[in-house]
């Protein structure tokens, strides 16, 4: 759902519930938190394809926190682009552990 001109909430299944992950569209695609390890086909992709763009258009992650509801889909996502992936630095240890 578009909340503002480029910027899009992407509801990931969680569970009975959801957790959301956010879109800013642009020239390329930066995604705030990417849900857990299933999300990125389950939610971000088909999402993404809706709005006629491409998940190899991810440029950026940027996770607000290291949890795996937040950022559990990072590695199939980097399977599938060159994104660049931020997050903070007491968070870094871990994510880089999911992704080796």
């Amino acid at each position: 759902m578009e909340i503002a001109k480029g910027i899009h909430l992407i509801k990931c299944p969680f569970s009975a519930y959801f957790v959301s992950s956010c879109a800013i569209v642009g020239d390329t695609i930066a995604l705030v938190d990417v849900g857990e390890a299933s999300s990125p086909e389950a939610a971000i992709y088909p999402y993404l394809k809706s709005i006629g763009r491409d998940p190899s258009e991810i440029s950026h992650i940027i996770l607000t926190h290291a949890h795996f509801d937040h950022c559990g889909g990072v590695a199939p996502i980097k399977e599938k682009t060159d994104c660049k992936v931020y997050v903070h630095k007491l968070g870094k240890s871990h994510i880089w552990r999911t992704l080796a």
